[in-house]
């Protein structure tokens, strides 16, 4: 009898017998089966079921059998070795088993819950294992997916931490490539989706109370934007266009994420809103990059910087630690006002906005200085408020924006310089298309100064890894 009040015909006592028992059975089922039921593979990397033959039908209950039983053992296992084998070799029972969709649904549950949870190698066996079932030649199966690997993701992202947010960017980018594998049929779910991050913007904009306001500002619909950035940026980018010899079919839905992102950022503007906003416009900023799309991130940018730099009153000095503006979406009460979240905001602010400025649809543009024009008015306007108000508070962060508005003052006059020589007009599209393409914008002031800047911040935040982990004691300035 077993713990279940179960006859079994036979029981294992030795712990390492059984361990090479189920080895065995993962390793040489999928060799043995290929061996007597061969299945097609497509040359899009589909495949499909083997042909109905007699061998196969007096096999088929008896390969239900196995695998039923290997989903079963999965969340039985607790070695990292053997789950990865685990999860490798049940992949290859899958066109076998196809045809049962309870089997099937149950396979891809214990997947998605290793996915989320598990160890990062275990992970990512867990999705080698989604991905191999989304290349059924049947699409029902590739939307079960789909709507299953989003619907978890969504689940998993409820709350983010320091230590979760790599696990959950692991998710989006795995999860990224599951949508791009078949554009057209990930059209339908990305437009519904999209559309549901749309009725909960116009419900908070009509209703306009803090119940509202919360589904959107909340982590799920930030990582939901973030996600869908991704799998637009990764569908529509020139390399997989060039690729596949034709526009996606995801190119459309661009615009309304953009809009929808664009929509939360303005929705409630407050201090302590400002990283919600960040975040946002980090994901356009990604988006913007890859897919070669002018998004006007400025405007939301701009207002962060003025408003901390001309605030009626000097920060307050405090000995609360610098804010993580990775793993945090709206900043606490007590930070309001304080230096240390100043010195953050600016920073963060000028930084991103830098990085949209020197990105491919800014910089690499033929406009770039009358596209510069008002950021400049605009950046100086606030220095010349800052000086006036702040009573020496502030002389830090006025040096960083000050920093940047001479960059971009130098890159325009930079692309002035090779503009000199241009024989075409404005109307002239294809001339102004070629002359960009020809273009080496990492040559600009403005380039080079993002570049150090990127260097200085990625050595600032891996000694404050070190110091977290209490490999350095001291962190330099």
């Amino acid at each position: 009898m077993n713990e279940d009040n179960q006859s079994l015909a036979w029981r294992i006592d030795s712990s390492a017998m059984y361990n090479k028992l189920v080895t065995t059975a993962l390793k040489f089922t999928p060799v043995v089966l290929v061996q007597h039921i061969p299945y097609k593979t497509l040359a899009n990397g589909k495949y499909k079921p083997p042909t109905q033959t007699t061998k196969q039908r007096a096999l088929q209950k008896l390969i239900l059998s196995y695998f039923n039983n290997v989903v079963h053992l999965i969340p039985q296992l607790t070695n990292n070795e053997t789950l990865q084998l685990a999860f490798a070799e049940s992949a290859k029972i899958l066109p076998y088993v196809t045809t049962s969709r309870k089997a099937v649904k149950a396979y891809l549950k214990q997947c998605l819950d290793v996915w989320s949870s598990g160890e990062d190698s275990v992970r990512i066996a867990a999705f080698l294992a989604i991905r191999m079932l989304a290349n059924a030649a049947d699409n029902a199966m590739l939307d079960l997916v789909m709507k299953s690997t989003y619907l978890e993701l969504v689940r998993s992202s409820k709350s983010t931490s320091s230590h979760k947010l790599p696990s959950i960017n692991l998710m989006k980018n795995s999860a990224s490539e599951i949508f791009c594998l078949d554009h057209a049929t990930a059209y339908q779910h990305t437009f519904g989706y999209i559309r549901q991050l749309a009725i909960h913007l116009r419900n908070s904009m009509k209703t306009q109370t803090k119940d509202a306001y919360r589904q959107v500002y909340n982590w799920q619909y930030v990582h939901s934007v973030d996600f869908w950035a991704l799998v637009l940026a990764r569908a529509c980018s020139t390399e997989t266009q060039l690729e596949r010899g034709e526009e996606s079919e995801l190119k459309s839905l661009i615009y309304p994420l953009v809009q929808v992102s664009l929509g939360a950022i303005k929705l409630i503007s407050n201090g302590r809103s400002y990283p919600l906003h960040l975040h946002i416009a980090r994901s356009m900023l990604h988006l913007s990059r890859h897919t070669n799309t002018y998004i006007p991130l400025a405007p939301y940018l701009l207002p962060i910087i003025s408003s901390q730099l001309t605030l009626s009153s000097k920060p307050k000095p405090s000995t609360l630690r610098a804010l993580d503006f990775e793993s945090n979406i709206r900043a606490p009460a007590q930070y309001l006002k304080t230096r240390v979240y100043m010195e953050g905001l600016v920073d963060e602010a000028t930084f991103t906005l830098a990085e949209w400025l020197i990105s491919a649809p800014v910089h690499g543009s033929i406009a770039f200085p009358e596209i510069t024009v008002p950021i400049v008015v605009s950046l100086r306007k606030t220095i010349k408020g800052a000086k006036s108000k702040s009573k020496g508070g502030t002389q830090k962060e006025v040096g960083v924006v000050k920093g940047l508005v001479e960059r971009v003052e130098e890159s325009a006059k930079w692309m002035e310089e090779r503009r000199k020589g241009v024989s075409f007009g404005p109307g002239k599209l294809a001339d102004v298309e070629m002359w960009e393409a020809d273009l080496r914008v990492e040559d600009a002031p403005l380039a080079k100064y993002v570049k150090v800047q990127r260097k200085a911040r990625t050595k600032r935040k891996n000694l404050i890894d070190k110091a977290a982990k209490g490999e350095d004691e001291i962190l330099d300035d």
